[in-house]
């Protein structure tokens, strides 16, 4: 038999052999460690003979019994800035120390861990305080007691809890939300330890907010119960809404000044004007839904956009005024205060002893005469310039006290 076939045989035997020896081992080893049925319910019944969840499992009655708190957040879910409802899906892990729930694995097949469910053994009474509906909190899971005595579990549940909105940078706005979860019994019976060091996981990313925790706080309640507050800090993303709010009406306000720069003899001026203030009235009324509709405190970019919209109503007066004086008869004589305040120095003439200004040229100058039409072009350079200042300092006034929360 050829060498290289022997040393292929050898090495698969001992393969095979190791196999078996570290599988021989596993089922050896874990048939001492693994309790049987019979173990875990003989388990159960000596542990709960003669135990009550009705009563704290310490041995002394006076002293209270500590519950270590840990909050975690998995999913962040909706927050209502009209409402100020902030809805999160909450869990929460306790663990204490059963005094009742101790036993030698020695005795009951070498099992370290069982399992409880609430019905059977004491847990906490947690209540969430800022909750709007049930305030109650179950353990969704079983309780898990170790043989020293230590037993956790953890709760976990749909939070909608009241919230203060405060929309009056919208859309940089930001909200200070919180969880405040206590005890039902007092202090001295259930006091809760909060872990300084705690890794906390919590899934924040959404495609609205961006969430951060603030701080967490355990104080005392003038009830004499253990409470303990979860503050959140939730900021817009405002990119979607500058995009297809802010930006929109602020071109409208500014093409809408274009009604002066169109030529007085088309005829189209005061249409034009008119539609963009429809339009303008239109996409407010339309993007009303977007805008949280609350009246304490009133959104800076609620007023601004009214400001933009009575603005434009005047832009369609002041457009109707031109034209008229645009189209004002050259017989109408034209007041000396009109043309002084248009900054134009006219030819005085006398005529039946008033001083009025008349179209009379002096043969000796290059100046046109003073007409009701140069008159209207001067008004709508001035209202031009006029609501031009006007948006630039409102719209870079209130955008910028909306992005620096000034």
């Amino acid at each position: 038999m050829p060498s290289y076939h022997v040393s292929t045989c050898i090495e698969n035997n001992i393969i095979m052999a190791a196999t078996i020896l570290v599988v021989s081992m596993c089922l050896f080893f874990g048939s001492i460690n693994a309790g049987t049925y019979d173990d875990m319910f003989a388990l159960h019944t000596d542990v709960l003979t003669n135990y009550s969840k009705h009563i704290r499992p310490v041995t002394n009655q006076d002293s209270p019994m500590y519950v270590t708190f840990v909050f975690s957040m998995p999913y962040f879910l909706d927050f209502d800035a009209v409402t100020g409802r902030f809805t999160v899906l909450a869990s929460i892990y306790v663990g204490w120390i059963d005094g009742k729930l101790t036993w030698n694995p020695a005795n009951y097949g070498n099992i370290q861990t069982s399992y409880f469910s609430h019905t059977q053994v004491w847990t906490p009474g947690l209540i969430i305080s800022t909750s709007v509906d049930s305030d109650s909190l179950t353990p969704t899971s079983s309780i898990t007691v170790y043989s020293s005595g230590y037993a956790s579990t953890i709760y976990t549940k749909v939070v909608t809890s009241s919230c203060s909105p405060d929309i009056t940078y919208y859309p940089y706005d930001v909200h200070n939300c919180s969880l405040v979860f206590s005890v039902m019994e007092p202090y001295s019976v259930v006091d809760l330890n909060v872990p300084t060091n705690a890794d906390y996981y919590e899934f924040t990313d959404n495609l609205f907010w961006e969430m951060s925790r603030t701080k967490t706080e355990k104080y005392y309640a003038s009830n004499y119960t253990a409470m303990v507050e979860i503050s959140y800090s939730l900021e817009r993303r405002p990119t979607y809404l500058l995009y297809t709010i802010v930006l929109p009406v602020c071109l409208l306000n500014f093409v809408t000044l274009l009604a002066f720069i169109l030529p007085a003899e088309s005829g189209e001026r005061v249409s034009f004007a008119t539609t963009m203030l429809l339009t303008l009235t239109m996409y407010m009324t339309i993007m009303s839904d977007s805008i949280p509709n609350t009246s304490d405190p009133v959104s800076i970019l609620t007023v601004s956009l009214m400001i933009k919209l009575i603005i434009s109503a005047i832009i369609v007066l002041c457009v109707i005024i031109t034209l008229c004086v645009y189209n004002s008869s050259e017989d109408r004589p034209i007041p000396t205060w009109m043309v002084y305040s248009c900054n134009i120095k006219p030819k005085r003439v006398v005529q039946s002893d008033k001083d009025v200004v008349g179209d009379i040229l002096d043969p000796n100058s290059k100046r046109p005469a003073v007409t009701w039409q140069i008159i209207g072009k001067r008004l709508d350079i001035a209202f031009l310039v006029l609501f031009l200042a006007i948006m630039l300092i409102e719209t870079i006034y209130n955008t910028v006290r909306i992005s620096y929360r000034l």
